[in-house]
């Protein structure tokens, strides 16, 4: 009986957390901006679970070290966020993402889904255009005067927005983790 109410509780649980990465993904995709509104009860939902996630296991004296493994990708989005490498909004999600599934699993799921779906966009943006010169040309400008990350304005002006993709890796995620493949 146990198991059972266990198991409805971790699928309605997944149900909640897909529907707010839909939420935050959608409003990414058309404001190309993720508020705080959005991400910060996010964070503090996942600091509240992974405290009383360390409370109940400190109380059986059971280790509770793995409950604090999302520090470490948490300090790594906050380093990126710190050299302009991505914005406050995409850094708050992947707190949340990173939070939840504090995995070398969820990174690869990431680094897989945002990699090809921006490579995609940029074949589609730059390829039917015939204007992957242009592309490589800036990219190369780039490299070579050290501009690897775009300043704040050219993200205004012409920024992808990301979110949703990383909200799509969190779905991709949950789907995983309920199959029970990761």
């Amino acid at each position: 009986m146990h198991a059972e109410a266990a198991a409805d509780l971790r699928a309605a649980s997944y149900a909640l957390f897909a529907l707010y990465l839909a939420a935050v993904g959608a409003w990414d995709l058309k404001t190309r901006n993720v508020p705080n509104f959005l991400t910060l009860p996010g964070i503090a939902a996942i600091l509240a679970w992974r405290a009383i996630r360390v409370g109940v296991l400190f109380a059986h004296g059971i280790p509770f070290s793995q409950e604090l493994a999302f520090v470490p990708y948490w300090l790594g989005v906050w380093m990126l966020w710190l050299g302009r490498a991505m914005g406050g909004g995409d850094a708050k999600l992947l707190m949340v993402l990173f939070g939840a599934f504090p995995r070398t699993e969820f990174l690869v799921v990431l680094v897989t889904v945002t990699g090809l779906t921006m490579a995609a966009i940029l074949l589609w943006r730059y390829g039917r255009r015939r204007r992957i010169g242009l592309f490589l040309s800036g990219l190369l400008f780039r490299l070579s005067h050290g501009r690897f990350f775009p300043t704040e304005a050219e993200i205004e002006v012409g920024g992808e927005p990301t979110a949703f993709l990383f909200s799509a890796a969190g779905m991709v995620m949950i789907v995983l983790s309920s199959l029970g493949t990761v």
